[in-house]
């Protein structure tokens, strides 16, 4: 068999062990993750607030997200009491029970999933506007994402950076919303894009097709990290 470990920072939750202790070197989560419940990918989020996250993909098509719940990134909404409480464990997004998705990716304060009918679903805080839902609210369930003609695209794949995200559509298009500064949506300088929009033009032919997107947090000094870590 196989199974899912994880290691470092664990004070958010984050690492799905069931406590907020650090570990230093890999450690297998608890439940079948890994055994009976086949684990294909993998997201980690958070950065350079006091949160952190991350998301499960199961081989059958299930999420499961555990981790800080405070900003409605694990997809969980409320609790009986009212409260958006963390999961020191893996939990599975109820919201997403009858969608089959197929890709996962998690921001620093936001997630979102990719369906296998090719919607793209998105959760946590959008005061970036890194939701693509057309304002700065905060969503605490999975929304689908219909604005700038996605809902008639069929996307692929996904990845968040801070405060944006990218897609991918089968015809190789890139669509990019969220915080535009430092040309990370790849057009025009703008501060926030609330409106979807294909953010990279592409030439044509097999060498312009995009198959894929990555996007990542600009680098930190350790001692700023450790500022992080400690805090």
């Amino acid at each position: 068999g196989s199974g899912v470990a994880s290691w470092g920072v664990g004070k958010r939750g984050q690492l799905g062990l069931g406590n907020r202790e650090d570990e230093p070197e890999p450690k297998l989560l608890l439940g079948k993750i890994g055994w009976g419940v086949r684990i294909v990918q993998v997201a980690a989020g958070g950065g350079l607030v006091r949160v952190a996250h991350s998301l499960l993909l199961t081989s059958t098509g299930r999420v499961l997200s555990f981790g800080t719940a405070q900003y409605g990134a694990l997809g969980h909404g409320y609790d009986a009491g009212k409260q958006l409480s963390d999961c020191l464990r893996p939990r599975y997004i109820d919201a997403l029970k009858n969608e089959k998705c197929i890709c996962v990716a998690a921001g620093e304060l936001h997630s979102g999933v990719v369906t296998a009918d090719g919607d793209v679903y998105t959760f946590g805080e959008g005061f970036c506007g890194q939701l693509g839902h057309g304002d700065r609210r905060p969503q605490l369930l999975p929304a689908q994402v219909t604005l700038g003609g996605l809902e008639d695209e069929c996307i692929a794949n996904m990845s968040m950076g801070c405060r944006h995200t990218l897609v991918t559509t089968e015809e190789g298009e890139v669509y990019s919303w969220g915080l535009g500064r430092f040309g990370v949506l790849g057009r025009s300088y703008t501060d926030f894009t609330y409106n979807n929009d294909v953010g990279m033009a592409v030439p044509d032919g097999d060498e312009g097709h995009v198959i894929g997107v990555a996007a990542q947090p600009p680098p930190m000094p350790a001692a700023e990290i450790d500022n992080v870590v400690n805090a």
